[in-house]
């Protein structure tokens, strides 16, 4: 479920979150948002820094976790809100019933922000071996990376099957210039990542973002080279792979493989 600050309140989120448990008896997970879009930001009249916007997630993520943790009557006091005893009962006695909350994006304020309050930092990855260098020093929150996959029985098959899901576009190409300045810290890492990278015949892939298509990297190629490839991920510590991009059965498909022999390693 989509936290985002600016779409309601913290004490209506934790109301709401109390209240599916209640029905469904199951744990409802938050994915912390701040949102990275401009103009999006603008017409609700968001007009925070981004850096703001991870210090307003951090005090709103606080609140949530208080009212579902007690009953009791809750004061707040932070730059964003402030709670003047607010009684929410919204507590679930259950703390495995507690939400298990994910935080995006890859900047040092979203990763402040993911130390404080959150059990899981996920992130759209450079390369792998970049990923490790960036991320061997850090400690707390579990890491979650984001990736589309095309895999098929050869590299060749993936990558024809790739170019034709993502032709080049001139479109793309002028959108990119525009990424290359956003406030995103992921975003603009994408957009003005090295050339190669873009081009066609290894693993990593930034074709499909730099066309304006996708909002991640994709990894291409045949079942074990994408295979080995999340596999220098999970040894850099990734425990969770967010799989984008796949929306059909067949595509399914062509990604089983590649989970039977991730699971397969990580039994040994």
């Amino acid at each position: 479920m989509a936290a985002q600050p600016y779409a309601y309140s913290p004490v209506a989120l934790a109301k709401m979150i109390r209240t599916l448990v209640a029905l469904y008896q199951r744990r409802i997970d938050l994915n912390l948002i701040t949102g990275a879009a401009p103009s999006e930001l603008s017409r609700v009249g968001d007009e925070l820094s981004h850096d703001e916007r991870y210090e307003r997630a951090t005090e709103y993520m606080q609140i949530v976790q208080a009212l579902l943790s007690s009953d009791d009557r809750l004061t707040y006091s932070g730059k964003h809100y402030e709670l003047r005893g607010v009684q929410a009962f919204s507590r679930i006695d259950e703390e495995d019933l507690r939400p298990e909350v994910f935080v995006a994006g890859s900047s040092p304020a979203c990763r402040t922000a993911a130390q404080k309050v959150g059990d899981t930092l996920v992130t759209h990855p450079g390369p792998a071996d970049q990923y490790r260098a960036e991320t061997s020093h850090l400690s707390g929150p579990s890491r979650a990376i984001r990736v589309e996959l095309i895999a098929r029985e050869t590299g060749e098959q993936a990558w024809r099957a790739a170019i034709s899901r993502y032709p080049s576009t001139r479109t793309g190409a002028v959108q990119t210039k525009f990424k290359q300045r956003s406030e995103s810290d992921w975003i603009r890492r994408l957009a003005t990542a090295p050339e190669e990278l873009a081009t066609p015949g290894g693993v990593y892939w930034t074709g499909p973002f730099l066309v304006g298509a996708a909002t991640c990297p994709t990894l291409v190629g045949s079942h074990e080279q994408v295979a080995g490839y999340l596999d220098a991920y999970l040894a850099s510590g990734v425990r969770t792979i967010i799989v984008a991009g796949a929306f059909e059965r067949a595509e399914f498909e062509h990604l089983a493989p590649v989970t039977r022999l991730l699971r397969s390693r990580q039994e040994v």
